[in-house]
């Protein structure tokens, strides 16, 4: 059997000139693993041990410079240091408690995410609580291997939940699971859950496709029903190695399942010398697409690879540059999955760069440039042509002040002029329906994100706010084959990840 945790995870971020804050030195405990918009988000000061404090202490929240809430916090009781808020936008929050002149202890700093829809994060082994802070969102939704209450107890303390580890019960020759069966399987999650536990994680639900197979699966989904039915609040995540039939993802859509689709290379090269771990990936991620296990707007359920690191500690090195090859091609195809997990043993310093990999790729925003079209296709000499440039958010924040550079250049050679530059306010996320703002029209059109919709009264206008279309109008002036390409410019203060940064495409002007 595979152990995991399972993890929503708060990113703590510290401005550079705070080493990170240990208990000792205070600490702001946020009440959720990613805090998303719309979403009520609690604050709780730690107050620093063996301190000189005031009686009461400054919390101010500011977003990009702009102060969101200030409250004063009453150090002598527990209600009285918490504050709560509600995040109407995303991006990095920073949230600074002052205890004034009269006090020996330091200003609190401390910036944490907001982001525009659930996220789910897990990785194996499970940090201890001392390691809470190093793991970053890799620690906000764990497994206590010992299951002890005070543990439980330290990561709910600390925003977050603790999923405790169930195993499958075995099927009997018929391939169904009995009702006594189901009946003690349940009873094995009351027990975890009397324990403080919000969320189980549950491994070896896979099947072949065959009748006992199919059986296995549709017994799965009456257990998992029933499981729903008596904790209709409790995070349900299956682990599935195997292929997701039909019938095993019919049962996770009624109960709103994370599914974990197992996903490990170096098995796959080691054991059944696969080369072609890409396209495991790809049909891993069209099942779950095509099964609605992808979360949807409005949808509980979700589906998230679970990838593999050293896995059978047969790893070639270096292993952070193939997991992070890895995670760029699964944001890249699979943009809607609410997440990703690692699975494996983990050398020093690997455990960071999980974490970056994290923020980088799910919690920043995430601007990748998808295609180059022309209007028409087949420019002529002489005469204008639209380059068109396909640009995507795919992160969990809107992406900001981002600027694309167009060139042309003779096809074949290094040379290039720019032809033209891109500047995007912003690329949301999410989805807008829009309304017509004027009676009595058959169709009219409105600007979002710079580009020009439709609207038709009486029928569904929803706008996909995560891409958008920039245009550069060029005039060649000779015929032949040309490189028209994009580059998307760095930001200066980081404030977006790049995918696909260049993208290129040959125009044939007659």
């Amino acid at each position: 059997m595979l152990l995991r945790i399972c993890s929503l995870a708060v990113l703590l971020f510290i401005e550079s000139h705070f080493t990170v804050l240990a208990a000792e030195q205070g600490e702001i405990v946020l009440s959720r693993k990613v805090p998303v918009i719309n979403n009520e988000l609690t604050l709780r000061l730690q107050p620093p041990q063996n301190a000189q404090l005031p009686d009461t202490a400054t919390l101010n929240i500011s977003l990009a410079g702009q102060s969101i809430l200030q409250r004063t916090l009453t150090l002598a009781n527990a209600d009285g240091r918490r504050a709560s808020f509600t995040p109407r936008e995303t991006g990095f929050y920073k949230a600074v408690v002052d205890f004034g002149a009269g006090s020996n202890a330091q200003r609190i700093v401390q910036e944490f995410p907001v982001v525009c829809r659930e996220m789910y994060f897990l990785v194996w082994g499970p940090p201890t609580p001392d390691q809470r802070l190093s793991h970053g969102p890799l620690t906000a939704q764990v497994i206590a291997p010992n299951r002890k209450p005070e543990t439980i107890k330290y990561w709910l303390d600390h925003g977050s939940d603790v999923v405790a580890w169930v195993g499958a019960p075995a099927s009997q020759p018929s391939g169904e699971i009995s009702d006594e069966q189901m009946a003690d399987w349940v009873e094995e999650i009351s027990e975890q859950v009397d324990r403080g536990c919000n969320g189980i994680f549950i491994d070896e639900f896979g099947a072949y496709p065959t009748e006992h197979g199919i059986k296995r699966m549709r017994s799965i989904s009456v257990m998992l029903k029933k499981a729903r039915e008596r904790f209709p609040d409790l995070l349900i995540m299956p682990a599935t190695a195997g292929a997701i039939q039909r019938e095993l993802a019919i049962g996770y859509q009624e109960i709103g399942a994370v599914a974990l689709l197992e996903s490990y290379p170096t098995c796959f090269t080691r054991f059944f010398a696969s080369h072609n771990f890409k396209k495991h990936l790809d049909s891993r991620i069209e099942t779950a697409r095509n099964t609605d296990l992808i979360h949807r707007v409005g949808k509980g359920q979700a589906a998230i690879v679970l990838l593999g690191t050293r896995v059978c500690g047969a790893h070639e090195e270096p292993v952070v540059a193939e997991v992070e090859h890895h995670v760029r091609y699964i944001k890249k195809h699979a943009p809607e999955m609410p997440g990703i997990g690692f699975y494996g043993d983990r050398y020093d310093g690997m455990t960071s760069q999980l974490v970056r990999m994290v923020n980088e790729y799910y919690i920043k925003p995430v601007v990748d440039l998808r295609a180059i079209r022309f209007a028409p296709y087949t420019a002529a000499a002489g005469k204008s042509v639209d380059v068109l440039v396909g640009i995507h958010n795919l992160g969990g924040m809107t992406a900001r002040d981002i600027k694309v550079h167009v060139y042309a250049g003779e096809h074949g050679t290094a040379k290039k002029e720019q032809i033209g530059t891109l500047s995007i306010n912003a690329i949301g996320y999410g989805h807008r329906d829009l309304e017509p703002k004027e009676q009595g029209q058959l169709v009219e059109y409105q600007q979002v994100n710079g580009s020009r919709y439709a609207v038709i009264p009486n029928e569904e206008n929803r706008v996909f706010l995560a891409r958008t279309t920039g245009k550069v109008t060029w005039t060649p002036e000779q015929s032949g084959y040309y490189t028209i390409s994009a580059e998307v410019q760095p930001s200066a203060q980081d404030q977006f990840t790049i995918l696909d940064g260049a993208v290129q495409e040959t125009l044939l002007v007659k």
